[in-house]
């Protein structure tokens, strides 16, 4: 099995850092597909916000529209949470990337992934991930060692790890840690790259091997 890699030189413009505002700070990519799961992440907000009041969302992407945006909108009124989202609309790569550095987590918490990208994106950037425990997304993580995956539609045991993430350094430091190491070792489009040449070479080496005979 080969997976998808990512560019590490591209999230290298600078070092990696902690929002200094006194906020605690999660991301969230891609508003506007509601397989990603924002939804979920909102549900689980005010039970964050018990614990850490000084908790934000930082929600990047082309805002949710038609009627998924009224859904999220009446999330955000119903628990009256729209002083601790930040919906950025549509960023740029560089500004992604600097919302990476700038976040103390993210959170991925999608009913569907093919793969999950942005868990790699988190992971480069040495930020701890908490995502759905789905396919896509487990084959690129390790439960518990670069990542914790939660059963995300449960809006207690999602904010508890959120709580138990955004409360601890440590934490912080060691699931980030592991998965940049993790990718660097794994999933760079070197490593890819490599992996890709050597199957071709076995193949191209068994098909010469059945030819002679």
């Amino acid at each position: 099995m080969i997976f998808n890699g990512i560019g590490a030189e591209d999230f290298a413009g600078g070092e990696i850092t902690s929002s200094e505002d006194g906020a605690r700070r999660m991301l969230f990519v891609k508003p506007s597909e509601p397989r990603k799961g924002l939804h979920h992440l909102l549900e689980a907000l005010p039970l964050v916000l018990e614990e850490v009041p000084e908790a934000e969302l930082v929600v990047a992407g082309a805002k949710p529209s038609g009627n998924y945006g009224k859904y999220i909108q009446n999330l955000l009124d119903k628990y009256h949470i729209s002083a601790k989202v930040v919906l950025t609309g549509e960023v740029s790569f560089d500004d992604l990337v600097s919302l990476y550095l700038s976040s103390h987590l993210v959170v991925v918490p999608s009913s569907y992934e093919g793969f999950g990208i942005v868990v790699l994106e988190a992971g480069i950037c040495a930020k701890p991930v908490i995502a759905s425990n789905i396919g896509g997304l487990n084959e690129a993580v390790v439960d518990g060692e670069t990542v914790f995956l939660v059963d995300v539609k449960d809006a207690s045991v999602l904010a508890r790890t959120i709580i138990r993430v955004l409360l601890s350094s440590r934490l912080q430091r060691q699931l980030g840690g592991n998965a940049r190491r993790r990718i660097l070792e794994d999933f760079t489009w070197d490593r890819i790259g490599a992996k890709t040449e050597s199957i071709y070479k076995a193949v191209l080496a068994g098909s010469s091997a059945t030819a002679s005979a």
